[in-house]
C-alpha cells in the first residue's frame, strides 16, 4: 500500500508521470502476491482503488484530442 500512498502524493504534487509509475509498480506487487492472498476482498479493494487512481494520472482518450476521421 506504501506504493499506492506515494502515488498519491506524486499525484496531489503534479508528478503525473511519476505517480502512474509507482500506481503500476503498486500493480504488478499485487500480481506478484500468491494467488491466496490476492483473492481476499481487502486485495480486491486495493487494486480497484490503484486502478482509479492510475485512470486519474494516465491521458485518456477524450484528453488526446478528437479522433481522426
Amino acid at each position: 500500500t506504501w506504493l499506492l500512498r506515494r502515488g498519491d502524493i506524486l499525484r496531489q504534487a503534479g508528478r503525473k508521470q511519476e505517480a502512474a509509475a509507482s500506481y503500476k509498480a503498486a500493480l504488478q506487487a499485487l500480481e506478484n502476491l500468491p494467488s491466496v492472498r490476492r483473492r481476499v476482498p481487502a486485495m480486491a479493494e486495493l487494486e480497484r482503488r490503484i486502478q482509479a487512481a492510475l485512470a486519474e494520472v494516465s491521458p485518456s482518450a477524450t484528453e488526446a484530442g478528437p479522433a481522426p476521421r
